[in-house]
């Protein structure tokens, strides 16, 4: 985590980690942010992912 420098690279690393963990024929990814505002002074985003088999 130290090594990561932005969120968004971050995010990026787990969705390329999730892609290659499922084969992309059997199946359908699907991935969602949502801006939830902020935080004691930080930005708040929630991602998730939803995996479904084809």
């Amino acid at each position: 985590m130290k090594k990561i420098s932005s969120d968004r690279v971050l995010i990026d690393k787990m969705d390329k980690k999730l892609r290659s963990a499922f084969e992309k024929d059997e199946y359908e990814i699907k991935d969602i942010i949502i801006n939830a505002g902020n935080a004691f002074g930080v930005d708040v985003d929630i991602c998730f992912w939803i995996i479904e088999k084809k």
